[in-house]
């Protein structure tokens, strides 16, 4: 038996590339044209950013708890559950996220008016959710428009949509309570991608490295801010 160090990660991989396409195809045949509503949605909280609209951070953090739970119902527990067991955690992990996002929203825990560099990041990242990823696959592989990742629809965009949401959170307290989920599938996307030999597997760990820096600097700022003197 081989030792346990030798292992790469597409020794454990439970399905193959082609499984996993044919799986994403059928999840968007299956749910066409939904995927114009969502990326409808998307582009209204893109432009309230660009806009500068006070509340478009807001806007963005609702979507993202929607379409954290239409991902994981829809895909991973309808489809994704199919060729991999972790799939009903994994959809609780979003479904726990979708209530995390709804109360940071609701407690107003988003910068109003951002300043340029972070609202910059987070329009980079949002673009990256709405065009990069479902353009990726075609333009790598040549693959069919049925196999694009949506947001909404799928995992990885819609974590792009949420580390966007970083780098425009109040407090480091939010910041903390937004992270883990995509965090952890920025991992769990980029050791699935390199196991089926993907190259865009670096993809969403570059995305988070990009969203943390946006968001630790930021922070760093509001620390040495000065305080407003009261008077006795």
């Amino acid at each position: 038996m081989a030792e346990w160090w030798t292992y790469v990660p597409a020794d454990v991989q439970l399905f193959s590339a082609r499984t996993y396409a044919r799986l994403v195809e059928a999840h968007n045949r299956a749910l066409w044209p939904a995927q114009w509503l969502m990326l409808g949605c998307g582009a209204v909280a893109l432009v309230a950013l660009l806009r500068r609209v006070g509340d478009a951070a807001r806007l963005l953090a609702a979507l993202c708890a929607l379409w954290c739970l239409t991902v994981a119902w829809d895909f991973l527990v309808l489809r994704y559950a199919r060729i991999h067991w972790a799939a009903p955690e994994m959809a609780l992990g979003f479904a726990l996220q979708a209530f995390l996002l709804a109360l940071l929203a609701r407690r107003d825990a988003f910068e109003r008016a951002p300043e340029a560099r972070p609202r910059a990041v987070a329009v980079l990242l949002l673009l990256l959710a709405l065009a990069g990823l479902p353009l990726l696959a075609p333009a790598l592989s040549g693959a069919p428009w049925w196999r694009a990742e949506v947001v909404g629809l799928m995992p990885a965009p819609t974590v792009l949509a949420m580390l966007a949401l970083v780098p425009l959170t109040s407090s480091a307290l939010g910041r903390w309570l937004l992270l883990p989920l995509p965090l952890a599938w920025c991992v769990v996307e980029a050791v699935t991608l390199a196991a089926l030999g993907s190259p865009a597997w670096p993809l969403l760990p570059l995305a988070a490295l990009l969203s943390l820096v946006a968001g630790a600097r930021r922070g760093r700022r509001v620390a040495r801010a000065p305080q407003p003197v009261h008077p006795g």
